[in-house]
């Protein structure tokens, strides 16, 4: 890999102005839900085992919770809020589109578009219990089924029997979703009550020569109705390969497949295993080459983010030496990751979370960094790290803490990454929280499809208190552009490296 990554090496000394044209953002918290809270639009019912929280860029959460009725009867409930008034999207006992039986548990937690629409899976009473899921969507109106379990299906005369879990949204008010039949895998696209397939073994034309079947990642689902995908191939030689393609039934677009050379590097697509692929809304993809390499790709060619045994972004002092878990990329483009890290004097290797584009790769945090607020060091493990990014390079993230004053009382944190403002706390465990203490937090991770940062700059997460309450919230920073900074800054000892 051609060394691109620009460092800085050096001492910044910060000098509040005497006369400030600077003044540091306040970030703010505020609850949303919390257990036996009183419902807005709820009619009096309260809140109850909040679960799986996200936020739209609306500012609007949503959750799936119990909920206690007036007559003292439990529910479950998807729900949507906006502080001053809440929506019912589906709730337990009710019937389910069409009216035929009523809904008993909602499965998995939902998905959401940036504007809003809510799609979920849930269980239906119907007897045979075997098929008795669907999928369902929420645009703004009534409540709509996208698939059903012993529904017809687009392929004649066979039924759905194990709807899957695999289902995304878009802004268009679409949902796309894959179903297995036959040990091969088909790609669907409901649209406002059809449903049409886009992609499956019997594609035509092939998305590539040598095509053999689309692959079970979901990849994305863009507002122009494209898909994306990963696909099984065979090269001249018969060996194994893999691509990644756009299509939306009439056509298709290969972004990239293996033994394509990168443009800004002598490294090689290897693409025996493409890992962790998203993709944004202009047509990029993010993955992982394996553990070789991240790599940004699109119609017009692919691009190295960053390779194996390439130095790190932080002076030259140590190497990447593999990348695992997933990427996230945002609409500018810019991709989030994690790496493993060797840093001399170091005996075990450390983990790092980057943000890179093809220019330039910026580190978030490091294993064994302070934490912000000093208490205690940065100590996620790969699997557990959770992180969702928005498209000013912004980054929440959730991660256990090593020697903090509390010890298994405060070692787990969510915080947050500002190109300009460094990492910031967002919520601590042992911090008070509404009369009681933070006995555990969550983010939902948009690595795995879900929203927990918006582009308004808010983290929306959950938390269970010491006296059992649970409970959503939204932690907020002002936008980009509503911060007025004025600090004198001082860089001594500054070096700069850029290699094309």
């Amino acid at each position: 890999m051609g060394e691109r990554i620009r460092s800085f090496e050096g001492i910044l000394a910060l000098t509040i102005c005497a006369a400030p044209a600077f003044a540091a953002p306040t970030p703010t918290t505020r609850i949303v839900a919390q257990s036996w809270q009183t419902m807005p639009g709820g009619e009096g019912n309260t809140y109850h085992q909040i679960q799986p929280v996200q936020i739209d860029e609306l500012g609007r959460v949503s959750f799936i919770s119990g909920m206690i009725d007036l007559n003292n009867r439990g529910h479950r409930i998807v729900y949507r809020t906006d502080d001053a008034t809440g929506e019912i999207i589906a709730q337990t006992g009710n019937l389910i589109p069409g009216g035929q039986t009523i809904f008993i548990e909602f499965n998995s937690p939902h998905r959401i578009s940036q504007s809003g629409n809510i799609v979920f899976n849930g269980t239906f009473n119907w007897n045979p219990v075997f098929g008795n899921e669907g999928i369902y969507v929420n645009n703004g109106g009534p409540l709509d089924t996208v698939a059903q379990g012993q529904s017809p299906s687009p392929i004649p005369g066979v039924n759905y029997v194990n709807v899957p879990d695999k289902f995304t949204p878009n802004d268009a008010g679409q949902v796309a979703f894959h179903y297995l039949h036959d040990f091969q895998f088909r790609t669907y696209v409901w649209d406002n009550g059809q449903v049409r397939e886009i992609a499956g073994p019997n594609t035509t034309p092939p998305p590539i020569d040598g095509f053999e079947m689309i692959l079970e990642d979901l990849v994305g689902f863009g507002n122009d109705g494209f898909v994306t995908l990963k696909a099984l191939w065979r090269d001249a030689n018969n060996n194994a390969r893999q691509a990644v393609y756009q299509t939306n039934g009439q056509s298709s677009r290969v972004l990239a497949k293996a033994q394509d050379p990168t443009l800004n590097s002598d490294y090689v697509l290897r693409m025996t295993d493409v890992l962790s692929p998203s993709t944004n809304e202009g047509g990029q993809i993010a993955y992982r080459d394996g553990n070789n390499a991240i790599i940004r790709s699109s119609v017009s060619g692919s691009y190295s983010i960053a390779e194996k045994f390439a130095p790190l972004p932080t002076g030259g002092f140590g190497i990447f030496e593999g990348f695992y878990e997933k990427t996230v990329i945002n609409n500018k483009g810019e991709v989030l990751f994690q790496a493993n890290i060797a840093i001399p004097g170091e005996i075990i290797p450390g983990i790092g979370l980057f943000v890179g584009t093809p220019d330039a790769v910026q580190k978030v945090a490091y294993t064994g960094d302070p934490a912000p607020d000093g208490n205690g060091v940065i100590t996620y493990a790969r699997t557990q790290l959770r992180y969702a990014f928005n498209d000013h390079g912004q980054v929440a993230f959730t991660t256990d803490l090593l020697d903090t004053v509390g010890g298994n009382t405060d070692d787990k944190g969510i915080f947050f990454f500002d190109p300009d403002l460094g990492v910031l706390s967002v919520a601590r465990k042992g911090a008070p929280m509404s009369g009681s203490t933070i006995g555990n937090l969550f983010l939902m991770s948009e690595a795995d499809g879900f929203s927990s940062l918006n582009n308004r700059g808010e983290v929306a997460y959950w938390y269970v208190l010491e006296n059992g309450s649970t409970g959503a919230a939204v932690w907020t920073i002002p936008s980009p552009g509503t911060v007025t900074v004025c600090v004198f800054c001082t860089l001594s000892g500054m070096r700069r490296r850029h290699r094309a």
